[in-house]
């Protein structure tokens, strides 16, 4: 032989090959049939082995949560007005309407005398980061108010506030935060009590804090200087301006969720036509603040008075400061304010005051939602006058467009005390509308 394989040997080998393959698949086939039916035997209804032992259910398929549009977007920020973007600077322009109906436009005891107030502000506000640790905003509105029916003097007025930010100054968790804010106008709100009622004057408030974060302690440092300044040369007797410093120290207990913090604060007032009647408001807090889950808290308690510089007589009482914040869903936040302060007023005198706050939100709609607020004011002078005044407005807005929404709400404000003429009862219902960018 010469070592070659022949034809007729190559044919033979292939169908011995075919034959074998063929049996082996055969066998394969059957084996896999054989399985089958075990297993098909073996899970039969209601999830049962062959023995009649339960046999676990694997995990079944994960289902499509179901959720509305309105669920999955960020409502407080979907119809949001974008703004005019110019590098760095963020510019979001607005016009507003408005108009509220008043039964008591002179605020009076009695003989209420209703009137409409017309409303037209145009304004913006503004956001600036040129850098990852400098942030800045810049503020402004103009508004004229016109009563129709002349039961008080039209008034025009203007507000502008400022701020910046710097982290990281020297050192890291170091940070200092300037402000300004200044307001001129002729009308304040009908719970204020330092300020006289329909007298034109104008106020600015122009501070810096310091804030040093080092592991689980902060501490921070406030300096205030504010003012105010009647127009008219009867009122001027009352132009005030106050020095204010604020210390405070935390220390996390808990970090995130518990922080034990201590607070002093002094404030000094000047009164710039009566020298005789400046005073020193000393305050003293310790506390606690943080936040579990979706609750947020602070609350501090300690002791407050008021000493006068040029006379004898130290008044004080204690005092207490809380704040909660709920937000329970994505749809609804509330918040619980709560004080007891004594401090001395420059047209109240020293008196304690008690104050509730309660502010409530649903978001209906992706386009729409309610607001609620509750306001309580206890006043205990000094001088024996008692007055409680109370505030409730429920208030709807509906955005019918990013630029475009549309606001109407409802006030009742009443006050009684045992001084006759400060007491009153006024009914309030506003409409507007307004248009932003």
């Amino acid at each position: 032989m010469d070592g070659r394989i022949g034809p007729e040997l190559i044919r033979v080998g292939l169908f011995e090959f075919r034959r074998r393959s063929t049996r082996a698949l055969v066998r394969n086939a059957a084996t896999l049939a054989l399985l089958a039916f075990f297993i098909a035997s073996a899970h039969g209804a209601e999830g049962e082995s062959a023995t009649g032992a339960y046999t676990p259910p694997g995990p079944e398929p994960q289902r499509p949560e179901l959720r509305s549009f309105v669920d999955s977007v960020k409502l407080d920020s979907a119809l949001d007005p974008r703004g005019v973007q110019f590098g760095t600077l963020k510019l979001y322009p607005y016009i507003s309407f408005e108009e509220m109906h008043t039964d008591n436009a002179r605020r009076a005891p009695n003989h209420e005398v209703d009137d409409d107030l017309v409303s037209e502000d145009i304004g913006f506000t503004s956001q600036f980061h040129p850098h990852e640790c400098i942030r800045a905003a810049l503020n402004y509105d103009f508004g004229w108010h016109d009563y129709v029916r002349n039961t008080e003097r039209d008034y025009p007025t203007q507000q502008a506030a400022a701020q910046l930010s710097i982290e990281r100054i020297g050192v890291k968790g170091m940070s200092v935060l300037f402000y300004d804010n200044f307001l001129l106008t002729s009308s304040v709100g009908e719970l204020e009590n330092e300020i006289q009622q329909f007298a034109k004057y104008d106020t600015n408030l122009a501070g810096m804090t310091a804030l040093y974060k080092f592991n689980r302690f902060k501490i921070s440092g406030t300096y205030e200087y504010n003012f105010l300044e009647y127009a008219a040369k009867e009122n001027s007797v009352s132009d005030y301006h106050t020095d204010t410093g604020r210390f405070d120290v935390g220390w996390e207990w808990l970090p995130g969720k518990l922080e034990i913090f201590d607070t002093y604060q002094l404030q000094r007032t000047f009164f710039d036509h009566a020298f005789a009647s400046d005073f020193d408001t000393d305050t003293f807090l310790a506390g606690v603040r943080g936040r579990f889950s979706k609750l947020t808290y602070s609350v501090g308690v300690g002791y407050e008075f008021s000493r006068p510089l040029y006379k004898n007589g130290v008044h004080g009482d204690a005092g207490y400061n809380a704040t909660l914040a709920y937000a329970p869903h994505r749809r609804i936040a509330v918040d619980v304010t709560g004080s007891r302060n004594f401090q001395a007023g420059v047209l109240t005198g020293s008196s304690l005051e008690t104050n509730t706050a309660v502010n409530l939100k649903i978001l209906l709609t992706q386009r729409g939602f309610f607001t609620f607020g509750f306001v309580r004011n206890q006043s205990d002078r000094l001088d024996g006058i008692h007055q409680i005044s109370i505030a409730y407005s429920p208030r709807f807005e509906y955005k019918i467009a990013r630029r475009v929404s549309l606001f109407t709400g409802y006030s009742r404000i009443e006050r009684t005390s045992n001084d006759k003429p400060a007491e009153f009862k006024i009914d309030e219902v506003r409409v507007g509308a307004k248009l932003s960018w």
